[in-house]
């Protein structure tokens, strides 16, 4: 199982708060394909972007 790398999700949290991102909208990254489960995914996504005042828009 292939888990996103962090240093990837903590470039992207960077480019957010560089350019003032307010909205962050994506698919469920790595969860098809790749065969991750969701709840994890999203625990790595709320652990990188906790700290912002950032709204994370997730399509299915």
């Amino acid at each position: 199982m292939v888990i996103p790398p962090m240093n990837h999700l903590k470039h992207h949290w960077n480019r957010c708060r560089k350019n003032n991102v307010e909205t962050l909208a994506m698919p469920r990254i790595g969860c098809d394909i790749d065969g991750l489960e969701w709840n994890k995914v999203s625990a790595l996504l709320e652990q990188v972007f906790e700290c912002e005042n950032l709204e994370i828009v997730v399509s299915q």
